[in-house]
């Protein structure tokens, strides 16, 4: 266990919202409510959890926002999405859109928690411009390619299964 004078020296590291959001597109989808009625819950927890960590002697945080939920191969193989709910980039708007909803909320969290909390040091990094950057720009980076045009691997128990996903009629191999 670290000498307790290291928390308040210690640098708390916050990616927050894709596993939240996932949960609740889950919950509201089997619950016929928005996944958005969720959020607030998640901001409050998350505000609780930095001023637990605060009141520990916590002063610097590195808060991540969620990146873009509608280019995961969760989303695009788990949702059917009609053609016209696909971005340019082949993924699925409506789930970015709740993601850049979380995103605003989130944002309006740590501008509350900077006020409360006056000894903290917070940054806020947008990781959902970086992550879609990368996808809608894939052809300039050779190691990335659209994400509904991904070739993905899931693993259960010892068996392991290759699925792919048709954007537009196109499959790439």
């Amino acid at each position: 266990m670290p000498k307790e004078e290291y928390f308040s020296q210690a640098l708390y590291t916050f990616d927050i919202g894709q596993n939240d959001m996932a949960a609740a597109i889950d919950a509201a989808r089997s619950r016929h409510v928005p996944a958005e009625s969720f959020i607030p819950d998640t901001m409050r927890e998350f505000t609780r959890v930095v001023k637990s960590v605060y009141e520990a002697g916590g002063r610097y945080f590195w808060i991540h926002n969620t990146g873009p939920l509608g280019c995961l191969p969760y989303i695009l193989l788990a949702v059917k999405l009609a053609p016209s709910e696909l971005d340019p980039v082949g993924c699925g708007a409506p789930y970015n859109r709740l993601a850049q909803r979380f995103n605003e909320m989130l944002n309006e969290t740590v501008v509350g928690l900077r006020r409360d909390l006056p000894l903290g040091r917070f940054t806020y990094v947008d990781v959902y411009s970086a992550k879609y950057m990368l996808l809608s720009q894939a052809e300039k980076f050779d190691t990335f390619r659209a994400p509904a045009r991904n070739v993905l691997w899931v693993r259960r128990g010892n068996v392991q299964f290759r699925l792919r996903r048709a954007v537009r009629g196109h499959l790439r191999h």
